[in-house]
């Protein structure tokens, strides 16, 4: 049913494209500040 939406079976996989960027975005965001916070050594370039 829902291949019918996106015009095919092909037509969906744009769908997984912006799952994982939005993925990858949120865990950079999640991570970049705990990162921060914990400052181990070798990863803070203050």
């Amino acid at each position: 049913m829902m291949n019918q939406t996106y015009g095919g079976m092909g037509g969906g996989m744009w769908v997984w494209t912006v799952i994982a960027v939005l993925a990858v975005v949120l865990l950079a965001v999640a991570i970049i500040p705990l990162s921060k916070n914990i400052s181990a050594p070798g990863t803070s370039t203050e």
